[in-house]
C-alpha cells in the first residue's frame, strides 16, 4: 500500500488541514493480533487518538481490501468497529455548536442502513454520520443534545457500493455533505444544545453498523471549506486509487 506522503516527496498531505485526528489504514499505523484483526489504529497526526475495538469485536485489516495492493481496514456490519473514550477526539467536541469536519475514503459492500461514525455519551447527545438506505443509500446527519433536541438533515445522492469519498463539515449551526467531488446537502440547518459526549466510535452508529472498508479517515476541530474538500478528494484519488 502507499505511502506517498512519507516516501515519495507529495507536496500536499493531510497534515496541511491540521487534523485532530487521522487514521491511515496501513501496518506501520495498526497494531495486528492473529488474522490480522486490528488491536489498535493509532492516529498519524500526532494527537494520539487511538482507536480500539471494545471486547472481542475487532474489524480486520485487508491487505488488499481497497485494490489490490491497497488495503483498508474491514468491517462486518454487524459487530466489529473501533472507539476511543478519551482524548482530544472528545475533548474537542465538548459543549455547544462545537465545529468539525469528517474526510472518509471508504467503501459500503451491501445496501442497507451503515454507521460512518459517531459522538454520543450514555443517554440521549448524539454526533451521528451514517447512511440510510431509503434505497437509494443516502448521506444522513442527526445532531441530538443533552435535553434530547434533534435535527437529522439527509442528502439526495446514492452513495453506491464502489470506493469512493465521504466529507462532512459542521460549522456549529448547519451542516454540509459531499459524496466524492459533489455537493450532497448544502448548509442545511442542523442546531440544537449543549452536547456531552464521552465516547467516539468509527464503524457504528446507534443506527446500524458499517459493512465495508475505510482506508482512512481524518477529523479536524473545525470546519473545512470547500476548496480544501476538492483538494482531498484529489489526494484521495492519488494516495488510493
Amino acid at each position: 500500500m502507499p505511502l506517498s506522503t512519507l516516501t515519495r516527496g507529495q507536496h500536499w498531505s493531510p497534515m496541511a488541514l491540521g487534523p485532530l485526528a487521522w487514521w491511515y489504514a496501513h501496518p506501520q499505523f495498526l497494531t495486528l493480533g492473529v488474522g490480522a484483526v486490528v488491536n489498535e489504529w493509532r492516529d498519524r497526526s500526532g494527537n494520539g487518538n487511538t482507536l480500539t475495538p471494545p471486547g472481542a469485536v475487532n474489524p480486520t485489516f485487508n491487505a488488499a481490501g481497497w485494490r489490490t495492493g491497497v488495503g483498508a481496514v474491514d468491517f462486518d456490519g454487524a459487530t466489529q468497529f473501533l472507539s476511543a473514550t478519551s482524548g482530544s477526539i472528545l475533548a474537542a467536541m465538548a459543549g455547544a455548536d462545537a465545529p468539525f469536519s469528517a474526510l472518509v475514503t471508504a467503501r459500503i459492500d451491501a445496501s442497507s442502513d451503515h454507521g460512518i461514525l459517531e459522538w454520543s455519551d450514555v443517554l440521549l447527545a448524539r454526533s451521528e454520520w451514517r447512511t440510510n438506505n431509503t434505497p437509494p443509500e443516502v448521506l444522513r446527519y442527526r445532531r441530538v443534545d443533552d435535553a434530547a433536541g434533534s435535527v437529522t438533515v439527509t442528502g439526495a445522492l446514492d452513495v453506491g457500493t464502489v470506493n469512493g469519498r465521504l466529507g462532512i463539515s459542521f460549522p456549529g449551526t448547519t451542516v454540509t455533505t459531499y459524496r466524492a467531488r459533489d455537493v450532497d446537502s448544502a448548509a442545511a440547518a442542523c442546531n440544537v444544545g449543549t452536547c456531552t459526549f464521552v465516547t467516539f466510535q468509527l464503524g457504528k452508529t446507534t443506527v446500524g453498523q458499517l459493512d465495508g472498508v475505510i482506508a482512512e479517515c481524518i477529523i479536524l476541530p473545525r470546519a473545512m471549506t470547500a476548496a480544501e474538500w476538492q483538494r482531498y478528494v484529489y489526494y484521495s484519488i492519488g494516495e488510493f486509487g
